[in-house]
């Protein structure tokens, strides 16, 4: 015998369901292609930051660039336009924990300097 049965069950679940969606939403990543000198950049993200940039050979632009990516491209366009050398958007890297420490070491390393 189920411990609710007929509406109050519908009703469980349908508590369940919102109170799921409301604390534990999941990001979607967005994704977009910006022109740079180096390629076509492939830009990932949520609203946690930006989760992977990297060069491709070719692709086809984005028209219409997602709110959550517009600073990276942004930034990345005044990079390669002269105009910056250092970056604040905001990043949320997908990787194991050698792989955060590795990237976290890398951005102390000041712009135009090298390291080893």
């Amino acid at each position: 015998m189920p411990l609710l049965s007929g509406q109050k069950r519908i009703r469980f679940s349908l508590r369940l369901c919102v109170f799921v969606a409301k604390y534990f939403y999941i990001y979607t990543m967005e994704t977009t292609f910006i022109k740079t000198p180096l390629g076509t950049a492939k830009i990932t993200g949520d609203d946690n930051g930006i989760a992977s940039i990297s060069i491709l050979e070719e692709g086809t632009i984005t028209k219409k660039i997602p709110t959550v990516l517009k600073e990276a491209a942004k930034q990345l366009q005044d990079y390669f336009n002269g105009k910056r050398t250092n970056f604040d958007f905001k990043i949320n890297p997908q990787g194991t924990e050698f792989q955060q420490k590795v990237w976290q070491a890398l951005l102390e390393i000041p712009f135009g300097k090298t390291c080893s």
